[in-house]
């Protein structure tokens, strides 16, 4: 008579690791083609964080009087842009990020040559240029770049980097005021605009090959 083989108890099966479980959990949000994207998002976050900080401290220190009009001219400024670059965010042509984040360094460079409440008003329009139009078109690339099954989870990592980012601007500007002078604000200020741009395009270039690596594979 014929023995059938005894049926494999689930006992005997090996149990997974919590971190066979975790990369399990990760793996399919691990999406090489949004990381360039996210890397721009915690560059352009971290002007935010210093000048949200300190451009108060700075209209203080120097005699600048309605020093908060930085924060009106800033946030008009980026509601405008916002309404009316909606056709940007759409474009193909991603190098026109590139001019849009040059915004605040042109306004952060008068703002170090001539300290002086038209040239914060300047600095806060600049500024309101950069955020306004970059925020929004590098949220486009992130969603194009990623499946639309995963928006929701890119969304919340463009944001969670972005956080970040804003956090290490604070963080670090305080520092270096204490280490130089808190009548340089606008040339820390620049310097972080400067350096930041430099990233967001490196991360742009990296972006789109990434995307057109994607594409062909």
């Amino acid at each position: 008579e014929e023995k059938t083989a005894p049926a494999a108890r689930q006992d005997d099966t090996p149990a997974l690791t919590f971190g066979q479980r975790l990369r399990a959990l990760i793996k399919p949000y691990l999406m090489p083609q949004v990381f360039p994207f996210l890397a721009m998002s915690f560059a352009r976050r971290m002007p935010k964080g210093f000048c949200i900080s300190f451009v108060l401290i700075f209209t203080r220190h120097v005699g600048i009087e309605m020093g908060a009009l930085f924060f009106v001219a800033a946030g008009a400024t980026t509601l405008t842009c916002r309404l009316l670059g909606g056709k940007l965010f759409d474009s193909e042509r991603t190098w026109l990020l590139l001019p849009v984040i040059s915004a605040q360094i042109v306004g952060f460079a008068l703002l170090a040559a001539f300290p002086s409440l038209i040239t914060l008003i300047i600095a806060a329009v600049g500024y309101g240029i950069s955020v306004g139009l970059s925020s929004p078109f590098i949220k486009t690339l992130t969603a194009k770049s990623a499946p639309k099954e995963h928006w929701g989870v890119v969304n919340g990592e463009l944001y969670f980097f972005g956080d970040m980012g804003k956090a290490l601007g604070a963080f670090l500007g305080g520092i270096i005021i204490d280490m130089l002078s808190k009548s340089l604000i606008p040339e820390i200020a620049l310097g972080f605009s400067i350096v930041t741009s430099a990233l967001t395009a490196i991360a742009l270039i990296a972006g789109h090959r990434a995307k057109r690596a994607n594409d062909r594979s």
